[in-house]
C-alpha cells in the first residue's frame, strides 16, 4: 500500500508539471510576439503542433510501454519534455517555436499512456478508479501554479538579470520537470503490486493488445474524448487572451481569475475520489458537468463585452469542464478488459491529441479573421453539446444495465 502511494504522488507531481508546461505557453504568447514575429495564426499553428508530434507517437509510446515497462517511458519522457521546455527559453524566431512545439509533443507522447498502465497494474479495480481521478488532480494544480507563476514572473515590466521575463517562465519549469525524471527512474516502484488479486476469466484472456482496435466502446470514448477536447484544449490556450481581450489589464489579475475555477475543480474532484463513486454515478456526474459547461459558454457569447459576467461565466466553464476531463479518464480503466486499458487509452488518447492540433488553430484562424471571440465560443459550445449528446446516448444503456443489476441484488437481499 505505501508502496503504491508513494508512486501515486510522484506521478501526481511530474501530471502537474505536465500542465505547468501546457499552460505556460499561453502566458508567454504576448512577450514572444513582442520579441519576434509571431502572429496569432502562427501561435495557434505552434500550439496545434505539439499534439500532431503527440498523436503521430502515441500508438508507438503504447507499444514502448508494454514492452520496456511503464517506469522507463515515464522517465525518458519527463527528461525529453525538460530538455525542450529549457530550449523554449532561447527560441528567438517562430521556426524555432513551430519545431520545438512539434518535438514537445513527441517527448510527452509516452507520458501519459505509461501512466495509465502504471495505475491499472498497481491499483485494484475498486480502487483504481480513485487512483485515476487522484492523478488528475494534477491537471487543476498544474494549471493553477502554472498560470499564477506566470503571473507573478510577467508583473516584472523589465528583464530579470538580462533575461525577458517570458523566458524565465520556461527556464523555472524545465528545471523541475529534470529533477523529477531522475526521481521517478530512483524511487517509482517496479512491478505489479496489486494488493488483492484481480480474478481473470477466460474471456478476458482471449483479449490482445490488437483486440483493442476492434472495440466499438474504445472507439466511441475516443470520438467522445475528440469532441470535449476540441473544446478544453483550445480554452486552455486562449482563455487568457480572452480575458485581455475583455479589458483585464494585469497578467497576475489574468493568471488568478484563470487558476480560480482549477483551484475549485481540485476540491471537486478530491471529494468524489473520498466518495468512493461508482462507475454509473461518475457517467451522471460526468454529463451534468459536460451539460452545465455547453449552456454556459452558449450564454457568455453576447456577454463578450461585460468584463466580470463574462470572466465569471467562462471561469465556470472551465471549472465543469476539468471536473468532466477528471472524471473521464477513471472511464477506461473502469469499463475495458485490462488487456486493452494500454491501446485503449493510446487511441482515446490520440483523438484528444488530433483535437488539440485542430481546436487552437481553429481558434487562431476565426481571430484573425474577426477580430473577436464570438464565433470561437460558438464553436467551442457546438463541441461541448455534442461531447455530451454522444455521451449521453453511447453510456445510457449501460447506466440502465448497472441499475437493474443493482436492483435485483437489493430484492435477492
Amino acid at each position: 500500500m505505501r508502496r503504491s502511494n508513494t508512486g501515486l504522488a510522484l506521478l501526481l507531481i511530474s501530471y502537474a508539471f505536465a500542465y505547468v508546461d501546457r499552460v505556460n505557453i499561453g502566458f508567454a504568447k504576448d512577450g514572444m510576439q513582442h520579441s519576434f514575429p509571431l502572429s496569432d495564426s502562427t501561435y495557434g499553428l505552434g500550439a496545434g503542433l505539439f499534439y500532431i508530434g503527440y498523436l503521430i507517437y502515441q500508438i508507438p509510446a503504447g507499444f514502448f510501454n508494454e514492452k520496456f515497462g511503464p517506469k522507463v517511458g515515464i522517465t525518458i519522457s519527463l527528461f525529453l519534455w525538460g530538455i525542450t521546455s529549457l530550449l523554449f527559453a532561447f527560441t528567438n524566431s517562430a521556426d524555432i517555436y513551430l519545431f520545438l512545439r512539434f518535438f514537445l509533443g513527441i517527448s510527452e507522447a509516452a507520458f501519459f499512456p505509461a501512466v495509465i498502465l502504471y495505475l491499472s497494474s498497481t491499483f485494484h479495480t475498486d480502487r483504481r478508479g480513485a487512483a485515476v481521478a487522484t492523478l488528475f488532480l494534477g491537471v487543476p494544480i498544474g494549471m493553477s501554479i502554472g498560470s499564477v507563476m506566470a503571473g507573478i514572473i510577467l508583473s516584472f515590466d523589465h528583464p530579470l538579470v538580462g533575461v525577458q521575463p517570458w523566458r524565465w517562465i520556461f527556464l523555472l519549469e524545465a528545471l523541475p520537470t529534470l529533477a523529477l525524471a531522475w526521481m521517478v527512474w530512483r524511487y517509482l516502484p517496479s512491478g505489479v503490486i496489486l494488493s488483492v488479486t484481480e480474478p481473470v476469466s477466460n474471456k478476458t484472456r482471449q483479449h490482445t493488445y490488437w483486440s483493442a482496435f476492434e472495440s466499438r466502446r474504445i472507439w466511441k470514448l475516443a470520438g467522445i474524448c475528440f469532441l470535449f477536447n476540441f473544446a478544453g484544449i483550445s480554452l486552455m490556450f486562449w482563455v487568457p487572451s480572452m480575458f485581455l481581450q475583455a479589458g483585464i489589464k494585469s497578467h497576475m489579475m489574468t493568471a488568478l481569475a484563470f487558476a480560480s475555477p482549477y483551484v475549485a475543480s481540485c476540491i471537486m474532484v478530491s471529494t468524489f475520489t473520498k466518495i468512493k463513486l461508482l462507475p454509473t454515478h461518475t457517467l451522471t456526474i460526468l454529463t451534468i458537468c459536460l451539460f452545465i459547461s455547453t449552456v454556459v459558454t452558449a450564454i457568455s457569447i453576447p456577454l463578450h463585452g461585460s468584463l466580470i459576467i463574462f470572466v465569471v461565466l467562462i471561469m465556470v466553464v472551465l471549472l465543469g469542464g476539468q471536473t468532466s476531463l477528471s472524471l473521464f479518464w477513471g472511464l477506461p480503466g473502469s469499463i475495458l478488459p485490462k488487456s486493452q486499458i494500454a491501446a485503449g487509452t493510446a487511441i482515446v488518447n490520440s483523438s484528444a491529441s488530433a483535437a488539440g492540433f485542430l481546436g487552437p488553430m481553429a481558434i487562431g484562424f476565426l481571430h484573425r479573421s474577426s477580430g473577436s471571440y464570438s464565433s470561437s465560443l460558438l464553436i467551442i459550445s457546438g463541441s461541448l453539446f455534442s461531447a455530451c449528446f454522444l455521451f449521453y446516448v453511447t453510456f445510457r444503456p449501460l447506466h440502465v444495465g448497472e441499475n437493474k443489476r443493482l436492483l435485483a441484488l437489493k430484492m435477492r437481499r
